[in-house]
């Protein structure tokens, strides 16, 4: 996945700083492989590299501190994430800060401080969380889902159309195809 993701940010222009995108990477992999046990098939494994593609691809990123920050960042399975300590010799001061400001999906004031958020923090977080969506049909369904659909209707939908037309467009699919799920 890390040869992927440096692909395609050098093909997609990102032509400085990739070394910090390599690093993020490879400690980020490195907490999955502690978290989940090196189970690389768990669902959630590759969130690292999908959550930078997500960014690349679909949000046209070319921000190398708002994607080795990406990288690092997984508010849904905090025990997978590199701690802080280890960050801080891994990215540059401005992505500390951006990972830093991603708040975890249970925060109680998560809508305010996503909407109040800086650009970047709000692309990482939709990104993030996006990927996190893509894989729940991996695993089996939970009382949850019902809950995680009106999340999107209300916050990540709404969210994503104030700051990126294609991940609007993404998260609106997602909700069309997971709307189906859940009545079937």
């Amino acid at each position: 996945m890390e040869a992927s993701v440096l692909r395609v940010a050098r093909g997609l222009g990102v032509d400085h700083d990739l070394e910090q995108l390599e690093r993020a990477h490879r400690v980020a992999m490195e907490s999955r492989d502690h978290a989940f046990g090196g189970d690389d098939h768990h669902p959630s494994y590759l969130h690292p590299g999908r959550t930078v593609l997500v960014l690349l691809r679909d949000a046209g990123v070319l921000d190398a501190d708002v994607l080795a920050a990406a990288a690092v960042t997984d508010t849904r399975t905090p025990t997978a994430c590199t701690p802080d300590s280890i960050l801080i010799d891994v990215l540059s001061r401005r992505a500390c800060v951006f990972r830093k400001q991603v708040p975890p999906h249970t925060a109680p004031d998560l809508a305010e401080r996503l909407v109040l958020a800086p650009e970047e923090v709000r692309l990482i977080a939709l990104a993030d969380h996006l990927d996190t969506l893509r894989h729940l049909h991996m695993l089996s369904p939970t009382d949850d889902w019902g809950d995680l659909y009106r999340d999107v209707q209300r916050l990540w939908g709404p969210l994503a159309e104030r700051t990126d037309v294609e991940l609007a467009r993404r998260y609106a699919t997602w909700a069309r195809s997971f709307a189906r799920r859940l009545d079937g």
